[in-house]
């Protein structure tokens, strides 16, 4: 469990770096719908709003148990690995849609760069999930 503590702070580090970078795309992907589909009078939802919710779970349960390990010594235990379970398969099941779908939508040249960026942290930050997990 040594291991742990780095990667929380990992996870912290990538979901702030991570967190304005989703901003960005997600109103980028928002302007693409408005001027493909501009006979639509409803706002399309993209893949990209939701990837606010696994950001907070990571940045909560980091914060939590970076907190707790400062209080007790130790880290939280099985309550945690729940919240890290649910944030990996969320990633997990947004990262799929987001590459498959969403990637090809941003037609400009810097979107995809953007996109790729904004994916990268998502990434480490699933795979931190599965290295706590384990």
């Amino acid at each position: 469990m040594a291991h742990v503590r780095p990667l929380r702070v990992l996870t912290l580090a990538l979901s702030a770096l991570a967190t304005p970078l989703l901003i960005g795309v997600t109103v980028v992907s928002f302007d693409q719908f408005r001027y493909r589909y501009y006979w639509h009078s409803s706002r399309q939802v993209t893949t990209w709003c939701f990837g606010f919710i696994p950001l907070a779970l990571t940045a909560a349960a980091s914060v939590i148990s970076l907190i707790h390990y400062r209080k007790y010594g130790r880290m939280p235990n099985f309550k945690y690995t729940l919240i890290d379970l649910f944030a990996f398969v969320w990633y997990l099941a947004l990262l799929i849609p987001i590459w498959a779908t969403e990637i090809g939508k941003l037609n400009q040249p810097g979107w995809g760069l953007l996109a790729g960026y904004t994916t990268a942290p998502m990434i480490v930050n699933m795979y931190a999930r599965n290295a706590q997990l384990f």
